[in-house]
């Protein structure tokens, strides 16, 4: 998207980071429906580091603001940043919450099993390498895990210095209807544990 392209849709950003796989990254965008308004506001997370993450070689996004937008082509690896972040950040949503026990590790490979719905964790490492990283920041909290190629369900390597659990509650809304599949989404999941739709949809219909 060029310069004029942005000002035309009323789109724009303080800095932009365009990534080897062509995914631009705009950082600060706010949009009011006809201009663009800088707001001053503390942002939730501040960095965002990917390596080995599928097709993600090494994705470091920085000085994110309240608002940010990605743009790239398809097959470019823009829902896999957005699942990775959005499983992080559940995962430490669910963390200690009411009666729930389960260690942090073994949240996180449910989450990832079933938002990228993987045969094994494992496949989720770029070909060709051996294991994969994420980390992210939000003030002085990381959170980051990295595991192999041939980890199946079992993440050996994580670390947490996040508040749990997160008190936000995140929400990924797929570009697929979602409203008319409604009871059709909970039984393949609730009822018959079936791939198909994934965990960003199964959250977003027990939010409704």
């Amino acid at each position: 998207m060029t310069r004029k392209q942005e000002l035309a849709f009323g789109i724009s950003g303080q800095k932009r980071i365009k990534l080897k796989s062509g995914i631009v990254l705009f950082l600060g965008v706010r949009y009011d429906g006809t201009k663009v308004i800088k707001k001053e506001a503390r942002p939730v997370l501040q960095k965002i580091q990917l390596e080995n993450f599928c097709q993600h070689e090494n994705l470091q996004w920085t000085s994110l603001q309240n608002i940010n937008l990605i743009i790239g082509e398809n097959s470019s690896g823009k829902t896999i940043l957005l699942k990775s972040l959005y499983a992080a950040l559940r995962t430490l949503e669910q963390y200690g919450k009411g009666n729930d026990k389960r260690e942090l590790a073994d949240i996180l490979a449910e989450k990832l099993y079933w938002t990228f719905q993987v045969e094994a964790l494992g496949d989720l490492v770029e070909k060709g390498k051996n294991a994969l990283k994420f980390s992210m920041v939000e003030d002085s909290a990381e959170f980051c895990f990295t595991f192999g190629k041939d980890t199946n369900m079992k993440i050996g390597k994580i670390q947490n210095t996040f508040d749990t659990p997160r008190q936000n509650k995140s929400v990924f809304i797929p570009a697929k209807e979602v409203l008319s599949l409604f009871n059709i989404i909970l039984k393949s999941r609730d009822q018959d544990s079936l791939f198909g739709f994934d965990d960003t949809y199964l959250d977003l219909v027990k939010a409704l």
